[in-house]
């Protein structure tokens, strides 16, 4: 049956292979065929006669429309006979037909660029001899700009008779007119004849045509030409026969190629069932072999199992169905006891309740038919196991082991998780899960105090990290005994704490533990031999009364907190909703003070400081301002909060001090008179410790001497633990030669042993007492007291404020021999300071 197979197949094949050659010996009859008759096949013809002239259009011109008098007439009677009269008034008299393939200008004409013939049936009568055909092709390449001319004027000569006669010209006898390429400026490349689009044929009067009637009737006109041309022709044949044979040659290969395949799949074949025959001879022959290995190795993993259950660290036993022992290694002796042997009760060894636990363990195993797990806790030894329990088919197998030391390290993760490493306090995670439990609970009030330690970053900056850590731990400890049992003592972060007074739903409440937090607070930490005080802000919110969720409660408590700190620090604040707006607007000014600083919107402005006898301008004193994004000026008052900010407030200062230095660069380079400028600093300026060396490197890189620059604070800067970080600050400018003025003096808190202890060398009149000093004897008194003290410790002093003569007048009747006010000017930009140099002393004489 297989060789009958394979004798049709073979029968086929060859059948295939002789129709593919009958196919091509047909194609090749057919190819012949087709080059015998190839110029029948790819010859075009057009034929215009005067039966055939739908889709044309003729017209008769002269050389009327050049200057001259020569007119043609299309004869009524026949579509193809027109007459003309030439007169030698033009130069070169000229008339003839154009007939249009084109007629609607769509540029759509016929091929005749292979080659060619036009045959014309003409009847001429009339006194010329030669004639003029022209050819239009058309291509917009020729137009020129202005001008619709894009048809190229390929004509011929030829001689003619009178009467009837047939003229025969080839294509290839047309040349393209020379005044037609001169006239249109057309490249040699294009100045060939063209016949890819001809759109019309053209018969006009030769040259020397002869004045008179001219007589014309075109009986027909026929153009003949190739499709393609012969060579191309011929390649297309070639190139098909090419693909063909290429085909079947492939194809033949393909057949050979699964011939040759067939052959070695028999062979494949007949190799395979010998393989089969041996292989399962020598299956079986391995079976044998097999099976003997599994039994050895069985044999070897059992011992090897023993001596493992033998000697690991863990406990393993195997009990029967009546929780007899039938296996323990010496790790569960050692364990269980010394009554715990083979055949020996499980439950024997335990009491009740660890019989329970046991037994549970063990039913859920033999239950599930599943490994069982179970943590046990054994009294006796206060000790903790792990137990699996493993179902056998007669019985379980039991492994354990002592996990003391791991449940003791969990239970420290999960107390770090929820508590604070540093203080043992509850951290933020444990804080906001009971707020949120007391919240969802909504069964009693409780207060969400949020407790702010003030100045610790200054302990940290001066101190160390040691300091602050100390001071954290003490603060913490202090806050946990005053508050009651039931309260609940956080450290959230940093320096941020928080209480949860349970029971509490009155603000008289929140005060009355408030200060008891205070009463501890009060006295000192000594660490390392420094005192460190333990001050406080503390911002309160009272559920339900200012929220009912955790995040409502925290962001009242911090606006509280926020309040407390704006209202001088160390103080409690309960959450008023007044205080969101005065919040927002505080961060609406300290978002203003950044966006100004980003787009580099801040600027000093200059106030001149002048002598009150002369009017000459002694120095500047530099004051804030900045831009909004519409380009208005606005003072410091409208951005006040954010020099409560540390960072925004110390970008402020670096971008003022950096301003100013520059524009002491342009006032020495302009030779201005200037005499000095006066920079103010804030107290948290001084805290980081290097406002000295970053303002004295900033002027010795511009070139600039100490002595060109004042420092003005304020009395507040002398106050609290810094006072030793800003000595020793103002030391340091005094010794390089910046002057120190003390700004707004007799205002603040402190006391005349300051100006012993600070470098001090101006004192300024607080403009308060200045405005008041024509009317009032008190502000006068203060004034020439202070006039006084300046003169005793060989102080410069300055008035402030002054806005009137009156007042001048009175401050130099008092000794006061300095002043800045609205009288001599107002701040102006530094553009401004020469125009105000300038106009100064006039304006002061001329009041």
């Amino acid at each position: 049956m297989g060789r009958l197979r394979t004798r049709m197949r073979v029968t086929a094949r060859h059948a295939a292979r002789f129709g593919i050659e009958i196919v091509l010996l047909g194609l090749m009859v057919a190819t012949v065929c087709l080059v015998i008759w190839q110029d029948s096949l790819l010859r075009r013809t057009l034929v215009i006669d005067p039966v055939n002239t739908r889709g044309f259009v003729g017209h008769v011109y002269g050389d009327k429309d050049l200057d001259g008098n020569s007119e043609g007439q299309l004869d009524p009677a026949r579509p193809l006979a027109w007459s003309c009269i030439l007169r030698t008034a033009y130069e070169y008299p000229f008339c003839g037909f154009e007939i249009l393939f084109d007629p609607d200008r769509f540029a759509r004409g016929y091929d005749f660029s292979h080659g060619g013939t036009i045959t014309i049936d003409l009847n001429y009568q009339g006194p010329g001899d030669r004639l003029r055909i022209h050819l239009k092709n058309h291509d917009p390449r020729y137009s020129l700009p202005g001008k619709n001319e894009s048809n190229k004027f390929n004509r011929v000569e030829f001689p003619v008779r009178q009467g009837f006669q047939r003229i025969e010209l080839p294509l290839d006898q047309f040349a393209v007119a020379d005044w037609w390429v001169n006239g249109n400026r057309i490249t040699p490349e294009l100045a060939s004849p063209q016949f890819d689009n001809v759109v019309s044929v053209d018969l006009q009067t030769g040259s020397a045509p002869g004045a008179g009637p001219h007589r014309f009737r075109v009986d027909r006109i026929t153009l003949e030409g190739a499709l393609i041309s012969p060579a191309h022709f011929h390649l297309i044949l070639l190139v098909g026969w090419l693909l063909l044979i290429t085909a079947v040659s492939a194809r033949r290969i393909a057949r050979l190629k699964s011939d040759l395949a067939y052959q070695r799949q028999l062979e494949h074949e007949a190799v395979r069932r010998a393989a089969e025959a041996v292989a399962a001879v020598a299956e079986r022959e391995a079976a044998q072999c097999l099976a003997e290995e599994s039994r050895l190795r069985a044999e070897r993993g059992a011992a090897r199992v023993q001596r493992v259950l033998e000697n690991t660290s863990d406990c393993v036993f195997s009990v029967d169905s009546d929780w007899c022992f039938t296996f323990l290694n010496d790790k569960a002796r050692e364990q269980l006891g010394a009554s715990a042997e083979i055949g020996t009760s499980l439950l024997d060894l335990f009491s009740s309740d660890q019989r329970q636990a046991f037994s549970h363990c063990f039913l859920q195993a033999l239950a599930h038919r599943r490994p069982a797990s179970r943590e046990i806790h054994f009294p006796p030894r206060n000790a903790w196991y792990e137990m699996c329990v493993v179902p056998e088919d007669d019985g379980l197998t039991v492994f354990f082991r002592e996990i003391t030391a791991r449940k003791a390290t969990e239970e420290q993760a999960r107390w770090l998780a929820t508590h604070d490493s540093l203080t043992g306090l509850p951290n933020r995670r444990l804080f906001q899960d009971r707020v949120d439990a007391l919240a969802g609970e909504g069964k009693s009030a409780f207060a969400l105090l949020m407790i702010d330690m003030d100045d610790f970053k200054q302990v940290n900056d001066t101190l160390g990290h040691d300091a602050g850590d100390a001071l954290l731990c003490e603060f913490a400890e202090r806050l946990r005994s005053a508050v009651r049992p039931g309260d609940l003592v956080a450290r959230l972060g940093g320096d941020e704490f928080a209480i949860i007074l349970t029971g509490v739903a009155s603000g008289s409440a929140v005060e009355q533990a408030s200060a008891r937090l205070f009463e501890r607070l009060r006295a000192p930490h000594v660490h390392a031999g420094a005192v460190l005080d333990l001050k406080a802000s503390i911002g309160a919110s009272l559920f339900p009364t200012d929220g009912r969720s955790r995040a409502e409660l925290l962001k009242h408590a911090d606006i509280a907190v926020y309040a407390a700190k704006a209202d001088g620090r160390g103080n409690l604040k309960l959450f008023e909703p007044e205080m969101r707006s005065a919040m927002q607007s505080r961060m609406s000014m300290v978002s203003l003070a950044r966006d100004a600083l980003a787009a580099d919107r801040i600027e000093p402005w200059y106030q001149p400081k002048v002598d009150l006898k002369t009017g000459r301008v002694i120095g500047f004193e530099a004051l804030l301002r900045w831009r909004d994004a519409g380009g208005r000026v606005h003072g410091p008052d409208t951005i006040v909060a954010a020099f409560d900010d540390p960072a925004v407030a110390g970008a402020i200062s670096e971008r003022i001090i950096d301003s100013v230095v520059t524009d002491i660069c342009r006032f020495r380079a302009a030779d201005l008179p200037f005499g000095h400028v006066a920079i103010n600093a804030s107290a948290a300026e001084f805290r980081c410790g290097r406002f000295a060396d970053r303002l004295l490197g900033r002027l010795a890189a511009a070139a600039i001497a100490p002595e060109l620059v004042q420092i003005e604070v304020t009395e507040t800067v002398f106050l609290g633990r810094g006072a030793n970080a800003v000595e020793q600050t103002l030391a340091r400018l005094s010794q390089a030669g910046v002057r120190i003025a003390l700004d707004d003096f007799g205002t603040g808190y402190a006391s005349l042993s300051h100006l012993k202890q600070f470098p001090v060398d101006i004192l300024k009149i607080d403009r308060s007492f200045v405005r008041d000093v024509a009317t009032s004897e008190n502000a006068a008194a203060i004034v020439s007291a202070v006039v006084n003290l300046g003169r005793s410790l060989d102080m410069d002093v300055v008035a402030e404020g002054i806005e009137t003569v009156e007042q001048g007048s009175w401050l130099m009747a008092m000794g006061c021999a300095l002043g800045q006010g609205f009288l001599y000017s107002r701040a102006v930009p530094a553009d401004a300071v020469r125009a105000l140099l300038l106009a100064l002393p006039a304006r002061q004489q001329a009041a």
